[in-house]
């Protein structure tokens, strides 16, 4: 690559680094390495001993994915973040937490002998925050409200604590619940 000016260095080591690494990385890491493609050969993986670790690594993780059709062997088939849950999910949770209590890897465990695919955390998200028979799931009162404001000024941003204080108040609410009450009373003041 004698015949390529310093420019033209750059330019490419952009383009091979673009579709392995984010932009940012990309733009520092040929910004830093403008001559790292001495030796560089199309078709070869580990083209350059000069690269750095993480790339080889991204390298070697996308020319290992190529040679299988579909998802590599090593990879656990779980449902995905973000797939609502079923009705009859939600009663087996129920079921199940009745049977075990928090005892979350081996309720994911039966949920995954059941045919529902869900990880501990899942499991316990979605107890916590939703099927827990102790969480209020009423309208905000403006007790509530007071308490919220009054907890925030003195706790800040830390939901879980505040959660704790409101249960220890008799408000039963989470912490994702007093995150987005307060963020609704900021939207209201702003209006």
């Amino acid at each position: 690559m004698s015949n390529y000016t310093l420019s033209k260095k750059r330019i490419l080591s952009l383009i091979v680094c673009s579709f392995l690494i984010s932009r940012e990385e990309s733009v520092c890491w040929a910004a830093a390495h403008e001559d790292s493609f001495e030796g560089f050969e199309p078709g070869r993986v580990a083209f350059e001993p000069r690269l750095p670790p993480a790339i080889r690594f991204k390298l070697s993780v996308k020319s290992n994915q190529a040679a299988f059709e579909g998802n590599p062997p090593q990879v656990v088939k779980h449902r995905q973040p973000g797939v609502k849950w079923k009705d009859v999910e939600d009663q087996k949770l129920i079921e199940l937490h009745g049977l075990l209590g928090n005892k979350w890897k081996k309720i994911s465990q039966a949920m995954n002998e059941a045919g529902f695919h869900r990880t501990n955390n899942q499991c316990k998200i979605r107890w916590e925050n939703t099927l827990n028979p102790d969480i209020s799931h009423e309208e905000w009162a403006d007790a509530e409200d007071q308490k919220l404001i009054e907890l925030h000024g003195l706790l800040g941003n830390k939901w879980k604590k505040i959660s704790q204080a409101m249960n220890e108040a008799g408000f039963h609410r989470t912490d994702n619940q007093c995150r987005t009450r307060w963020g609704t009373l900021q939207n209201k003041n702003d209006a």
